[in-house]
């Protein structure tokens, strides 16, 4: 379904859903956390909402979904999906951990606690990158015909074995920062910080730093508004962080904004987020 031209919003989601067709066959939507939350939030068009609702799986990828944010969907009747892949693996081709039939993730070089790169096996790998022969041989390895072809991705994750392999992806390979001398993972900070209450989005990453070779920094958008950040509020959260992983885990920059900003697909501009870390 087409949308109006503009930023998303939850009447012009509202607008496009209206033009589906009634035909008694299931209805299912793609959308990114960004888009999600602004579906649900409280001063958003109810119409959104409502139309959001009538969807028979709503599946959501493109970035992590933050626990806050499922549970909030699933208290407004509404049923998300977590979706993993990227353009190499023709999108997403692991629903809520579990890989689609044909789908074999793999953990590379896992540490003690299991974690390591993810690669992703099956008949959805692409041939490769156009007119991109060396990136191609660093990330997609093509045994022979009798074996399905592999993408090495950008994350980390790990397996889970329960009721048959389950993939947890816990961030990015680039997301470990290094401060200090120590490593931490932008994501689990990223994830500590999306559960505090007066917390509605956030970002975090690092920029280069003379004293602590990378600063780890923190982009949060308040509940209650740009407006409502204070002193006592960013002390709050970083001993929130502190509690939850460490010292070293609690970010040194801190912006309080109005949104995050983001790329056309909806996703966080990570390169106009690090410049204003780095300016700050």
């Amino acid at each position: 379904m087409p949308l109006p031209a503009g930023p998303f919003t939850a009447a012009a989601f509202a607008q496009a859903c209206a033009q589906l067709p009634d035909d008694g066959r299931p209805r299912l939507v793609s959308l990114v956390p960004t888009q999600v939350s602004r579906l649900l939030a409280e001063d958003a068009d109810p119409a959104g909402r409502e139309a959001l609702g009538g969807f028979d799986h709503v599946l959501v990828g493109g970035a992590r979904l933050a626990g806050p944010l499922r549970a909030a969907a699933e208290a407004a009747g509404i049923r998300l999906t977590a979706t993993y892949g990227m353009a190499e693996t023709c999108g997403g081709c692991v629903y809520d951990g579990l890989p689609l039939p044909g789908v074999a993730p793999e953990i590379l070089d896992p540490d003690e606690e299991g974690v390591g790169r993810v690669r992703l096996a099956g008949p959805m790998v692409a041939a490769g990158y156009l007119d991109d022969p060396a990136r191609t041989a660093a990330c997609f390895d093509h045994p022979d015909d009798s074996f399905p072809a592999r993408f090495l991705t950008e994350d980390l994750g790990r397996l889970i074995h329960d009721d048959g392999p389950r993939l947890a992806v816990t961030g990015r390979a680039d997301d470990v920062v290094i401060t200090g001398g120590v490593k931490v993972s932008a994501a689990a900070v990223q994830a500590v910080l999306e559960a505090a209450p007066d917390v509605a989005d956030v970002f975090v990453g690092a920029v280069e730093d003379p004293e602590w070779g990378q600063r780890l920094c923190a982009a949060v958008v308040p509940a209650q508004g740009a407006h409502a950040w204070r002193e006592d509020t960013q002390r709050r959260l970083a001993v929130v962080v502190k509690d939850a992983l460490g010292g070293p885990a609690t970010p040194k920059t801190w912006l309080a904004l109005d949104a995050l900003p983001l790329l056309s697909t909806g996703k966080p501009d990570r390169r106009a987020l690090t410049a204003q870390f780095a300016a700050a």
